[in-house]
């Protein structure tokens, strides 16, 4: 795909292709980073999406993962996820020029790891996902009281909501902000989850909102937390990105809104 992209519009650049389940995107996005980071290239286009095939609602199914009727991310009633059918491109660019009455968004530092733990679940003690994060907070040269809000990865899961909730709650302490996910209104769009919950979460923080975190209803004891319930400011500063894929792999970064 990113080979008939750039045949299509005359791109000559090196397309790459990144399928690594749900953190496809996202893991496209932290590599762009790095290029422009090392000076590699002057720009990256960044495309994420995925159809929907029933092949891959029966694949979730047949592992008990699949939720027909809603989703709940860190909800305790949560019993699954639901797929989403979405496309979405995010463009990165060194020195960009500030666009006239709109915010800039620095991408300031992601991290990737992969965990091998299991191919379809996740370590419910929350251990890798503290250290991505806490890695996150190392690349970024930030501290966890410097983040604003946390878009998490949130599928609505047992596992993946237990590990991600545990884990965000080691990484912060007494610290931790206000945790959404997005799944709860646009479901889980795999592989293209990164850039389509990265360009809505940014389009949220453009119209000054960080929206509430849908489909929760009663709180999760072992998750020690409640995701966000109301729309709030959506003030300047630096926010945490985080999605967790089958096969153990690990995306987070974090993209600082700054002052117009």
């Amino acid at each position: 795909m990113a080979e008939a992209i750039a045949q299509k519009y005359g791109i000559r650049g090196l397309p790459l292709t990144f399928s690594m389940a749900c953190v496809s995107s996202s893991h496209a996005l932290v590599i762009a980073a790095q290029l422009l980071a090392q000076k590699k290239i002057k720009r990256a286009i960044v495309v994420g999406f995925e159809p929907l095939l029933n092949l891959t609602l029966q694949g979730f199914a047949s592992l008990l993962l699949y939720d027909s009727e809603k989703c709940r991310p860190f909800c305790n009633l949560r019993s699954g996820m639901q797929i989403g059918e979405a496309a979405s491109c995010v463009i990165l660019e060194e020195g960009a020029k500030r666009v006239p009455g709109r915010h800039q968004y620095l991408f300031t530092g992601g991290y990737l790891f992969n965990d091998n733990n299991s191919l379809t679940s996740a370590g419910t003690d929350g251990e890798m996902v503290r250290g991505v994060v806490s890695q996150t907070f190392a690349k970024a040269g930030l501290a966890p009281g410097e983040i604003v809000a946390v878009k998490a990865h949130g599928t609505g899961t047992r596992d993946n909501d237990l590990s991600e909730g545990r884990g965000l709650v080691r990484a912060f302490g007494e610290k931790l902000p206000p945790v959404v996910s997005l799944k709860g209104v646009i479901g889980h769009c795999l592989g293209a989850a990164g850039a389509v919950e990265t360009a809505l979460w940014l389009s949220c923080l453009e119209e000054g909102t960080i929206p509430r975190s849908f489909g929760f209803t009663q709180v999760d004891p072992e998750i020690g937390f409640v995701p966000s319930q109301e729309n709030i400011p959506a003030a300047d500063g630096a926010y945490l990105f985080t999605f967790f894929g089958f096969g153990g792999t690990c995306t987070s970064y974090i993209i600082r809104k700054m002052a117009s």
